[in-house]
């Protein structure tokens, strides 16, 4: 069955000047000049030779002219896809399923999408999980997003961003290893001028329920963002805080979350849920919590509140840190977190190296042996039998 190229380019572009499928002399003008106009060219070139005219009809399925789908990928069920392409492997199938309306899309290897899920304009990463009437439009999702029943607009959602619950509506921002707690929602809306303002939620943020943050606004990495938020905060050097609300404001807690156990499972848990089977992995994902990133973060922060301390009466209560309040007491408190947690990565990366740099010396580390504490004094075997065989000198 032939389908209608009604989504079809236009024409052919071409830099020196073609034709049209229909013979037409092409546009030139519509790319104008400059390295955005030749990105633009290049896309539509690309497009233009993956693109297919005929579409088949199968039972309980609406497939349009422009799709492609690759070997090993299966469509069972799904309400219409339009303009897309649904990539897939051998080792990893790529599954679209029942009730799935999708136009203008990309679909990567091994991910799922199903349950009547909804996207427009999206692209779908490598081991993504979508479904249970999720809706989404001019976003992304890369590697192993598990996305149900809420709603995303204008997303960049890295790796690991997870929402699984109704009434969730992100929208304009960017998240990584993000997970939104039910009823979370954003505005990025300037009423009188329209959509203007975005968000970011640095790498491993959450947010609890019915949470909501007024755009612009940046948080820190690993931060909890707990209630309403009717003002702009942007705390990007402050890493590892809760963000709290208490009678309309914004109360800022920092490196509260170095000494939660949930920081830790966090690093634990994403490299077992790495649902990609692929041979080629092309999301490139760091897992570490502390890397020189976080860690630069947290320098940063440290010496923000050290020179606050400096400068603020004691006679204050609180202070104004990016749109939040802190307790004044917290400036000294939160320093001395983060700079323990600097000293114990900078410890954990020199011990990482010295084996190497032992070797390099011409001596090496001596291998493990095993130590007793006999009365509370630590000693290896070579030392507890030299105490069991002692003698007096005569």
């Amino acid at each position: 069955m032939r389908l209608a190229a009604g989504g079809a380019h236009p024409f052919t572009p071409d830099s020196a000047g073609g034709v049209s499928r229909s013979g037409a002399p092409a546009r030139q003008s519509v790319y104008g000049g400059g390295r955005e106009a030749d990105s633009r060219r290049h896309c539509d070139v690309y497009a233009e030779a993956r693109a297919c005219r005929r579409g088949r009809l199968n039972r309980r399925m609406s497939l349009h002219t422009e799709r492609r789908h690759r070997p090993s990928a299966v469509v069972e069920g799904a309400a219409s896809l339009r303009d897309g392409t649904i990539n897939s492997c051998a080792e990893h199938s790529t599954y679209v399923g029942t009730g799935v309306v999708a136009s203008e899309f990309v679909v990567s290897e091994g991910a799922r999408i199903d349950s009547g899920a909804i996207i427009e304009k999206v692209f779908v990463g490598q081991g993504v999980k979508m479904g249970k009437q999720y809706s989404a439009e001019n976003s992304v999702f890369f590697a192993n997003c598990e996305l149900f029943h809420g709603e995303g607009v204008a997303l960049f959602a890295g790796p690991y961003t997870v929402t699984h619950h109704k009434s969730t509506l992100m929208i304009a921002g960017l998240f990584s290893f993000y997970n939104a707690g039910s009823g979370t929602n954003q505005s990025n809306h300037m009423y009188k001028l329209g959509p203007v303002h975005q968000g970011v939620f640095e790498r491993g943020c959450k947010t609890g329920s019915f949470s909501y943050v007024l755009f612009e606004s940046h948080i820190g990495a690993f931060s909890v963002v707990i209630g309403k938020h009717l003002t702009n905060i942007r705390t990007p050097n402050l890493p590892f805080s809760n963000i709290s609300e208490k009678g309309g404001e914004s109360i800022i807690t920092p490196a509260m979350a170095l000494l939660s156990v949930g920081t830790v499972r966090d690093g634990e848990k994403w490299p077992k849920r790495d649902n990609r089977k692929v041979k080629e992995k092309r999301d490139l994902i760091i897992f570490d919590v502390f890397s020189p990133y976080t860690v630069e973060k947290m320098r940063r922060g440290r010496d923000e509140l050290l020179t606050l301390n400096e400068g603020t009466s004691k006679e204050r209560l609180a202070v104004n840190v990016g749109g939040a309040q802190m307790p004044r007491v917290l400036l000294r408190k939160g320093a001395k977190y983060y700079s323990a947690a600097i000293i114990r990565y900078l410890v954990d990366r020199v011990a990482d190296r010295l084996p190497e740099a032992l070797k390099g010396a011409g001596r090496g580390l001596r291998p493990r042996r095993r130590w007793f504490r006999p009365a509370g004094c630590s000693m290896p075997p070579s030392g507890l039998i030299s105490l069991a065989c002692w003698r007096p000198r005569r």
